[in-house]
């Protein structure tokens, strides 16, 4: 009985070979998360999660260098878990939640950090916030194919937009691909309320 026991966990065990295992686990239907520099987390039981982080006028450390050219491929899925075909209307008291992705067709490459920007209706005054979480999905692959920057494709945002002017925005998305910085355009748009 041992013995035919050993032979069947052998047999099992070779059915499914390690690239298999990658493969299946790299296109699977749910998004495999990366949190980059996720921070300490409060021990305080009174205060589980710290604020938001904010928009920035100024320009994060990851594009100061770039020249950003208008390119790539990208979506903003969803804020705060509602889908849109045109944009959303966020009151400045909430924070926002963003997911979508951006990437580069055609090197299918993407940098491990993606900048929300929003462009105020005067077309000079921009607001910027980093992604906070990097991931694949299986539909991107299914679309697009395989490249070094579709296990990073998709983000997470998480950011308060207390400190932004109520207005319309237009939702851009900034990331370095193998062929320098791109700005993505969203055909969508962002109004914040008062």
């Amino acid at each position: 009985m041992k013995s035919v026991l050993v032979v069947f966990l052998c047999i099992a065990l070779s059915a499914c070979s390690p690239k298999q295992e990658q493969a299946t686990a790299k296109r699977s239907e749910s998004a495999t998360i990366i949190v980059p520099n996720a921070g300490p987390v409060s021990s305080d039981p009174a205060k589980p999660e710290a604020a938001a982080p904010q928009f920035a006028s100024e320009p994060p450390a990851q594009i100061a260098a770039l020249t950003m050219a208008d390119g790539g491929k990208c979506s903003i899925d969803s804020i705060n878990g509602k889908e849109s075909d045109t944009g959303w209307s966020i009151r400045r008291d909430e924070a926002m939640t963003v997911g979508g992705w951006v990437l580069d067709l055609a090197t299918k490459s993407t940098s491990d950090w993606a900048i929300l920007r929003l462009d105020a209706a005067d077309g000079t005054t921009h607001f910027y916030a980093p992604t906070t979480v990097r991931g694949e999905r299986a539909d991107l692959y299914k679309a697009f194919g395989d490249g070094p920057g579709m296990p990073k494709a998709t983000f997470t945002l998480v950011v308060a937009p207390d400190r932004l002017p109520p207005g319309s925005y237009k939702l851009v998305l900034l990331h370095q691909s193998g062929q320098g910085g791109q700005a993505c355009a969203v055909s969508k748009k962002l109004d914040i309320v008062s």
